[in-house]
């Protein structure tokens, strides 16, 4: 008797389904992934950008505040620091939301979800490959935002 499921097709193997570099791919290919991931590499230099117009006379609002931009502006790791704390509230949780939340959702109203599942690809297999797609592109988000701020600060 051969291993393949009752009333499987000859050869087919469901963790052959989906691999996880054609959905990496599938995703490197859309826009939002691209404008994303390219907002992570502008924000540090509009935050540095940002550094070189404060002329620095004026009082800054404080001296905590004050203590928090020379604090930033004195050396490369201090600036990556920076740059996460303040992307860390609100920026990166909208980018990852976007990279979990937006998978599925996006098959099913281009409508490409329902030839996902007739392949047919094991639902697990199918979210489980999105979510490890997913969380590769949020890893590799903070990477090149901590990257591009350790750069430019330097």
């Amino acid at each position: 008797m051969s291993t393949s499921a009752v009333g499987a097709a000859p050869g087919y193997r469901p963790s052959a389904t989906l691999p996880f570099v054609a959905e990496f791919r599938r995703q490197a290919a859309r826009r939002r992934t691209q404008l994303a991931l390219g907002f992570m590499v502008l924000l540090p230099l509009i935050i540095l950008i940002a550094f070189q117009f404060d002329a620095g006379d004026d009082d800054n609002g404080g001296g905590e505040f004050a203590s928090l931009i020379s604090f930033a502006t004195s050396g490369g790791l201090n600036f990556t620091l920076f740059t996460i704390f303040v992307s860390a509230s609100f920026l990166l949780v909208v980018v990852v939301a976007l990279f979990f939340g937006d998978t599925v959702a996006s098959e099913a109203s281009w409508g490409s979800l329902r030839y996902l599942l007739a392949v047919p690809v094991p639902r697990a297999r199918l979210l489980t490959v999105k979510l490890l797609v997913a969380a590769a592109y949020s890893a590799s988000a903070l990477l090149l935002l901590a990257g591009t701020a350790l750069v430019a600060g330097t």
